[in-house]
């Protein structure tokens, strides 16, 4: 296998810590693929049958060191590593140290408004609090985020509310890679003001000092190619259609007539298969604007051809086929996104109002059906009806 692609002027193309290409004379010796930003050793048994079959090989890149590739964004194969994988999904970080929190507050002299984050283990609360404690300006917000979230939106959002001179973090990778994703894409958050831990500095790979980065600052390497779910040109099969009901992408129009579908029916979309266990529908409800952020998410996802969400209309004529605001009256909805452990896997739920129960299992059945005839998956997950 190549350890990194060889150019007319000899060398070899590696990735670094920056998440950019660069020139080097030493051959790489970790592989990776920017489908799922996944790393691993060269003689990785899942990448070379994903290889064999066609798979990786546009996406492929190359690293001089592990350090590079967790710096650039990318997370450990669950294959062929798998210790740094488990520790990468769920080591809850260390316990802050009295000097690591001497050594923040010094980094953040001269700074008077603070927002702290943290996800919900206990070190990381507590580390949140000391901070929010010792710190002699005024803290605006201290907010706690899910190791998983169906969009960490409401807390992207109350993080970054007060538009605070610096943000301090603290938590572990898998929580913070979901929190940076949603804060990036929907707040005006800046990671050049932001402080971290050193426990979630180390999972996300701070370049350190050997790269010029000061210990403790979370360096930002840019967001990579995120994975497609089907190549650029395959071309998006029409939805199914049936007298009863007929799906369309997601979008904006939406949102009243969605927001006033799944509202309606929180407890019974919980117990649909798929949904058990998920954060969402949260139970509270959701604010119109948020539920309208969601869906400018989703249709942005489709258009990137990430992940791809369909609403699920009532045919007119049908029973609950009224229109809210020149919309057809939404029913129900259909998710299709990548797996995010193993980017071989589809996954796809569905859910359909509580007063149209009855059409669950016919749209799990016509939804299956198109999947396998029209799409290019290699393995779907679909809870059965």
């Amino acid at each position: 296998m190549n350890d990194g692609a060889a150019g007319a002027g000899g060398g070899y193309t590696l990735i670094g810590p920056d998440g950019r290409p660069y020139r080097s004379a030493t051959a790489g010796t970790l592989g990776g693929t920017t489908n799922g930003r996944l790393y691993g050793r060269l003689d990785c048994r899942s990448a070379l049958r994903a290889i064999a079959r066609g798979g990786y090989v546009a996406s492929r890149v190359f690293f001089a060191t592990e350090a590079d590739a967790v710096a650039a964004g990318f997370r450990p194969c669950a294959v062929c590593l798998p210790a740094e994988y488990a520790r990468w999904k769920g080591c809850p970080p260390a316990p802050h140290t009295e000097a690591e929190l001497a050594d923040l507050l010094r980094k953040l002299a001269g700074r008077r408004t603070l927002a702290i984050g943290h996800g919900r283990d206990r070190a990381s609360t507590a580390a949140a609090h000391a901070l929010a404690a010792a710190w002699p300006g005024e803290v605006v917000s201290v907010v706690s985020w899910p190791e998983q979230a169906a969009s960490w939106l409401r807390p992207a959002l109350r993080l970054t509310a007060q538009a605070p001179d610096a943000w301090v973090v603290a938590g572990a990778a898998r929580g913070w890679a979901g929190m940076r994703e949603r804060l990036l894409r929907s707040t005006d958050w800046d990671p050049e003001r932001t402080y971290g831990f050193a426990s979630l500095a180390d999972a996300i790979g701070d370049a350190g000092e050997e790269q010029g980065v000061t210990p403790g600052f979370l360096s930002y390497a840019p967001i990579m190619a995120e994975r497609t779910l089907v190549p650029d040109d395959f071309v998006i099969p029409p939805p199914p259609s049936t007298p009863s009901f007929r799906l369309e992408p997601l979008a904006a129009r939406h949102n009243e007539a969605d927001l006033a579908a799944w509202t309606s029916s929180i407890d019974h979309i919980r117990a649909t298969p798929g949904f058990a266990g998920r954060h969402w529908p949260p139970p509270e409800g959701m604010a119109p604007a948020d539920n309208l952020r969601d869906l400018v998410k989703h249709a942005d996802d489709f258009t990137r051809r990430v992940g791809f969400t369909y609403t699920v209309l009532a045919v007119g004529g049908a029973e609950g086929a009224e229109s809210m605001e020149g919309v057809e009256d939404v029913i129900g909805c259909v998710y299709i996104y990548p797996d995010r452990d193993d980017p071989s896997i589809t996954n796809v739920r569905s859910w359909v109002r509580a007063d149209r129960a009855d059409l669950d299992a016919p749209l799990h059945h016509e939804v299956s059906a198109w999947l396998a005839a029209r799409w290019p998956f290699e393995h779907v997950v679909y809870a059965p009806r």
